[in-house]
């Protein structure tokens, strides 16, 4: 469902979109047309600094597209539980309440919700909202008049467990359908990917105003400057080996000098972290130098302060 054949009620209020985060929403819109979308860019063989930019943006659409494809596996027809509170299990112990003419809803998803699947995974972590289309006691939803769309209400998902999703129904909604606490109601369900994330990876592509970076000329060899006095540097941590040194020495290299982007990688346990957290310590000693950490999960980024950097600071290196 889309404005094209819906009604769509918006949630409201809306506490957690800005007025960015909406225009990347309506500046970024999936092709409607596979011509739009399959261009020149996607068919070249080879990514070029030239359709670097282009190229990411249709690969983006076409990965939107396929997330629809897996999320829609979910699309139920279902009887929701309407309630004004429920309690919260688990690790989160609790309870919550519906406020300023708002609802709670709870429906039995028809297959466990697990992050095995690719579908369970997108739903998991990717879908914070639902459209539902009110039906009548047949099943069917009732047909507005000739030349009228059918309403359909948005809905955010509250509490998400492997079998159950509790959404929070909004005061417009409540007051239109006549909805009441401690019913029933027997609704068509279509989860909506939280498209956000991949509006800003647009929004960063289209904020790229120099492809060096990315594309170096390759033919300068790049060479990592060194010296006896930096590669003994008294202030290194002797656990280092040489291997991870030479990535120190890369990272830590004067901006003057031009390399490009340095890329560590290694299996598990062969101290990619160790030699990253040593690097930004060596960094923080340059005077007015700034450091962003960029990680996966916030478990990881707590290892960099944890491990490395609170016992610096508490060995007495305030600057850090």
């Amino acid at each position: 469902w889309d404005s094209s054949c819906k009604t769509i009620v918006e949630f409201c209020p809306n506490e957690t979109m800005a007025d960015l985060e909406r225009s990347l929403l309506s500046r970024y819109q999936i092709p409607l047309s596979a011509d739009q979308l399959f261009t020149q860019s996607v068919l070249d063989k080879t990514l070029t600094k030239d359709n670097y930019q282009a190229r990411l943006h249709d690969l983006l659409y076409i990965e939107e597209i396929a997330q629809y494809k897996e999320v829609s596996k979910f699309n139920i027809k279902v009887n929701m539980q309407l309630v004004n509170s429920f309690m919260l299990t688990g690790i989160s112990v609790g309870a919550k309440y519906a406020q300023n003419g708002q609802l709670f809803a709870r429906f039995r998803l028809t297959e466990t919700l697990s992050e095995d699947t690719l579908a369970g995974r997108l739903v998991m972590t990717k879908v914070n909202s639902v459209l539902l289309l009110p039906l009548g006691r047949e099943g069917f939803s009732s047909h507005p008049p000739s030349g009228v769309k059918e309403r359909v209400y948005e809905a955010v998902i509250e509490e998400k467990t492997k079998d159950y999703i509790f959404l929070r129904i909004c005061k417009d909604c409540c007051e239109e359908l006549g909805l009441l606490p401690d019913r029933e109601m027997q609704v068509e369900l279509q989860f909506q990917l939280n498209r956000q994330p991949l509006c800003e990876m647009h929004y960063a592509l289209d904020r790229i105003r120099d492809n060096s970076i990315l594309f170096p000329d390759v033919s300068l060899v790049p060479t990592i400057p060194w010296s006896p006095n930096r590669q003994w540097d008294e202030q290194l941590d002797p656990r280092l080996n040489a291997k991870q040194k030479e990535a120190i020495l890369a990272i830590t290299t004067p901006v003057s000098v031009q390399l490009p982007p340095i890329l560590i990688i290694g299996p598990y346990g062969t101290g990619k972290t160790f030699t990253l957290a040593q690097a930004v310590k060596h960094i923080l000693r340059q005077e007015n130098s700034r450091v962003l950490i960029c990680t996966h999960s916030n478990s990881a980024a707590d290892l960099y302060i944890k491990d490395y950097l609170h016992p610096y600071v508490d060995a007495g290196n305030a600057h850090a």
